[in-house]
């Protein structure tokens, strides 16, 4: 004769259900846990929200890597990976035991690797190594620095200079432009028809980023800010709140008449 049928426990009888299962949605919200990503084993905050960029500079070697760089939609070692567009090299988590490196590839070629468990490359802190000139090993680089860098900062009051010089002709407001040399901005003065550019060791004035001679020129610096540091030959700084009002005020009086 056949068995008889296996009844099955109604729904209402059961002690717990699928969704309530240990590491489940429910379960973690229970716990106050973010939700799981099936994809990638790590919490779905983790892997949808947007990385910020970040600003690399003061690296010197020939092989350039200063510059912004972006997060791509990509991951290695369970971590964004950005690109810098200016330097086209890319910034990711290494293979190493709990490091990030700049490189040539997504995940490799090595130009400066730093020590930082992060989980974003905002996050790092510490010193750099980079390859010795002799390419022989690591030597540590005080001066290569990392800091987050938002859309929001190209939209503050330094978005443009004003140099004060003995030469009249370099002197007035320079105003910065998407381009960048040496990570840094380039601010330019189109009446004047210069540029003042970083070159990976100072700042310089000259007809165009990376002509000679220069005009004007700063003391040997890794600052990505031309107002921060001293001049030979002028004087920069950000413009001033009441000047910017003046000139608006200006503006408004021309527009009446």
């Amino acid at each position: 004769p056949r068995p008889p049928p296996l009844r099955l426990p109604e729904r209402s009888r059961l002690t717990g259900s699928p969704s309530d299962a240990p590491g489940s949605a429910s379960a973690r919200a229970a716990l106050g846990q973010a939700p799981w990503s099936a994809s990638s084993g790590a919490p779905l905050g983790q892997v949808t929200e947007r990385a910020q960029a970040v600003l690399v500079s003061g690296h010197t070697a020939r092989r350039n890597a200063n510059g912004v760089y972006k997060p791509l939609a990509r991951r290695y070692m369970d971590a964004p990976v950005y690109y810098c567009k200016d330097a086209n090299t890319y910034l990711f988590r290494s293979a190493r035991n709990g490091s990030w490196g700049i490189g040539d590839k997504p995940s490799g070629g090595l130009i400066a690797h730093i020590q930082s468990a992060s989980q974003t490359a905002a996050e790092i802190a510490g010193t750099w190594k980079v390859l010795s000139e002799q390419g022989s090993g690591w030597v540590l680089e005080p001066r290569l620095s990392l800091v987050p860098h938002s859309r929001a900062e190209d939209n503050l009051r330094d978005s443009s200079v004003i140099v004060k010089s003995h030469f009249a002709d370099i002197s007035g407001c320079y105003s910065k432009t998407a381009n960048l040399s040496q990570g840094a901005p380039v601010y330019v003065n189109e009446a004047a028809c210069k540029s003042l550019w970083f070159s990976g060791q100072d700042w310089c004035i000259s007809r165009a980023v990376g002509s000679e001679p220069c005009c004007a020129r700063s003391v040997e610096t890794f600052a990505t800010r031309p107002e921060v540091v001293e001049w030979y030959g002028a004087e920069v700084s950000l413009p001033e709140a009441e000047d910017q009002e003046a000139e608006d005020e200006d503006e408004d009086s021309d527009d009446y008449h």
